[in-house]
């Protein structure tokens, strides 16, 4: 078969079309594009609280992103974080500005180190192999004379968020301010609490209060670690403080740690669990442990030397989004906690409202505690007697009177029967949850609720591991690799030799055709 010259020009003309078009189609959906989200609550489409704090920026803003080259490369999730630093321009065009600057490559290291985007080592792989390299990826704010800085910026998943919370602080002027009353001294607090301690410098200024000292009523909320020492005074200050409108969170278990090393608990007889209860919570002395918990790690002899394992430990519980209120704004969509030799509460009051429960299958340990990772018998001392479910976070809002004066205010509180969920005990157990968790209750608190509807929507996937039985989650784990590794290259082998037997019985049936046709042909004639 040939073509006239006719044809031939034309098949030319018409794949040249097709080829312009097609990168004219290329080019301009760098420009004109529509993304669909197709997630569940709609997280990587800008919100509308995020929309309407845009709306009220009065002067121009600046985002300035600065993101190394060689990580915008490797992680992809950087494209999502400057797709949405692109919406929020789009949204306010000529008021809002983007800009994403590699440091290095820009010469502008010392403008970023400046603004507080600090350099990161980290492992990438390239043509060489494993490397450390260092790198940016923080972004600076700035608006009028003023500026904010999320000096780490990993995360699209709550950096809107972020994004949303600074531009409205900078915008207004507010700055929301946390004061901490712990334990001990600064220097102790701040080595037990540095994660703690860092996630919250992201979004708040921190102050660590001295007990017995005026709370201001500048600040925003305060929590209260601990407490076991305190005295009369220094609740005194607490009361105060709450009954002039002030939000608090208490974070106090009742146990306490004895002199003995870790494992040595002792019921907690502070002061502060009579202030909590006079508010309509009661901290019970019992500690919690339930089917559905961690791991702890331990120093165990093998051979000559000594090795660290991960062992179950039911009074590390973990606590998952079945079992909270969903209703309340710091549990929606629950990303789970971790709880360290926690206590139950008891409600006393109709303005309390339980918000965290463990699981139905958890059981108390009544003083004296024996709770040795190595006395699993006594562990079980309790069980049959105690079995049930137990609330462990509880919230006060309304009208709350005071422990000392005759006086009473609106207010709000969060009580945790654990103090050390909030230690960088979490970073041993997979428990950075409690971080998250931490953060909506401040919101919460603080009464920027608009906010908090942006925090719970990134938490709408939910946590991988919902299947809390370890043995069914272990049967399900390698039921998965299972599927994954053998029956899913099996079945496209299985097609693959299913498609090829086929096309050779179609092969061999048209030779066949040919053929016979081939001798009617023959025949005919």
């Amino acid at each position: 078969m040939t073509f006239g010259d006719g044809t031939r020009r034309a098949i030319v003309v018409r794949t040249a079309a097709f080829l312009v078009v097609t990168v004219l189609v290329v080019l301009n959906s760098t420009v004109f594009f529509v993304r669909l989200d197709a997630t569940r609550d709609r997280v990587y489409t800008i919100s509308d609280v995020s929309r309407e704090t845009i709306e009220t920026i009065a002067g121009e803003l600046t985002i300035t992103y600065f993101l190394s080259d060689s990580l915008r490369m490797q992680l992809p999730e950087t494209e999502h974080i400057v797709d949405l630093l692109d919406e929020y321009a789009a949204l306010a065009p000529g008021q809002i500005t983007v800009r994403v600057v590699d440091p290095v490559a820009a010469d502008e290291v010392e403008t970023a180190e400046r603004y507080g985007v600090a350099p990161q080592q980290i492992e990438l792989v390239d043509r060489t192999g494993l490397r450390r390299t260092v790198v940016y990826t923080g972004i600076v704010i700035s608006y009028l004379d003023d500026f904010r800085t999320l000096p780490l910026v990993m995360l699209p998943e709550t950096i809107e968020y972020e994004l949303t919370a600074a531009i409205r602080e900078i915008t207004t002027g507010r700055e929301r301010v946390i004061g901490i009353i712990a334990e001990g001294g600064s220097e102790q607090f701040e080595a037990e609490h540095s994660l703690l301690l860092r996630h919250l410098s992201r979004s708040s200024r921190l102050e660590l209060l001295a007990p017995g000292e005026r709370i201001s009523p500048d600040v925003s909320g305060v929590v209260v670690v601990g407490g076991s020492t305190l005295e009369i005074e220094d609740l005194y200050h607490v009361d105060a403080y709450i009954t002039e409108g002030g939000r608090v969170l208490f974070a106090v278990g009742g146990a306490v740690a004895g002199p003995d090393g870790p494992f040595d608990l002792r019921p907690n007889e502070g002061l502060v669990r009579e202030l909590i209860e006079a508010y309509g919570v009661r901290i019970a002395d019992e500690i919690l442990l339930d089917v559905h918990h961690g791991e702890i790690p331990l120093r165990r002899q093998v051979g000559d030397g000594f090795t660290q394992v991960y062992e179950p430990y039911p009074p590390w519980i973990v606590v998952r989004e079945r079992y909270t209120d969903p209703e309340n704004p710091i549990t929606a969509r629950f990303a789970g906690m971790s709880l360290y030799w926690a206590s139950p509460l008891d409600i006393l009051s109709s303005d309390a409202t339980p918000i965290v429960y463990t699981s139905p299958d958890a059981w108390a340990a009544e003083p004296p505690y024996v709770l040795d990772p190595d006395a699993r018998a006594e562990w079980l001392r309790d069980r049959e007697a105690t079995a049930g479910q137990y609330p462990v976070v509880a919230v006060v809002s309304g009208r709350i009177a005071s422990a000392f004066r005759e006086v009473e205010a609106e207010s709000r509180l969060v009580v945790v029967g654990n103090s050390l969920f909030l230690t960088d005990l979490m970073q041993l157990s997979d428990g950075l949850s409690n971080l998250v968790f931490v953060e909506n209750a401040l919101e919460w608190l603080t009464h920027d609720e608009d906010l908090l509807t942006i925090r719970t929507r990134a938490r709408a996937a939910g946590p991988l591991d919902l299947i809390e039985d370890p043995v069914r989650r272990a049967a399900l784990m390698t039921a998965t690799r299972v599927v994954n590794v053998f029956l899913v290259p099996l079945l496209v082998g299985l097609f693959g030799l299913v498609r090829l037997i086929r096309r050779r019985r179609r092969s061999a049936d048209r030779r066949i055709d040919r053929g016979r046709r081939r001798t009617l042909s023959g025949e005919a004639r």
